[in-house]
């Protein structure tokens, strides 16, 4: 694919998401103007974009803290990831430190 092609493309496909749902197909007839190729690629973005569902919009730290905010330390034991916690070696003002194994 040509730099041009996939400007067009990208184009398209950002002036689409400003076009509501209803009025996308007939919007996509006109801006593609009848090339296959680039429409099939507008859609693959669009449908991308849909499945995504706000994917990284907040920081994964966020997603992390969510799981932990009832938790004071990690419990010897618990899977984080692929690591096993296997001890608490100390705690201060600025975090906790733990020994762990990585399966």
């Amino acid at each position: 694919m040509t730099p041009e092609r996939w400007e067009q493309i990208n184009q398209i496909y950002y002036a689409s998401l400003e076009v509501a749902g209803s009025e996308r197909a007939t919007f996509l007839d006109n801006a593609c103007a009848g090339d296959a190729e680039v429409r099939r690629e507008v859609e693959s973005l669009l449908v991308m974009h849909e499945q995504a569902d706000g994917f990284l919009r907040k920081p994964a730290m966020h997603e992390v803290a969510k799981e932990f905010k009832d938790e004071l330390h990690l419990l010897p034991g618990r899977k984080l990831g692929t690591c096993q916690i296997l001890e608490l070696l100390g705690a201060g003002g600025m975090g906790e430190v733990y020994l762990a194994s990585d399966s």
